[in-house]
């Protein structure tokens, strides 16, 4: 396999994984929303992470509903 060959696997292993990443965040939304799981028992760092991808997605103007129930808190 020459160079090139690698680059686009790599390429295309970035833009699958950057995909993934938006599957297993909405995957996660959906576990939240149907009380399967409360936002408060991921670990910190996974609360903080989906809670900074949330508010820029809202500076973007795209409405989301917040993984946040009305009784979650942090």
């Amino acid at each position: 396999m020459n160079q090139t060959e690698k680059d686009a696997i790599f390429e295309a292993l970035e833009r699958s994984d950057a995909e993934l990443a938006r599957v297993t965040e909405d995957l996660i939304y959906l576990l939240v929303n149907k009380g399967l799981i409360l936002f408060t028992e991921l670990p910190p760092v996974v609360q903080t992470k989906l809670l900074e991808r949330e508010k820029m997605r809202e500076r973007l103007g795209r409405s989301n509903v917040s993984i946040l129930s009305d009784d979650d808190t942090l």
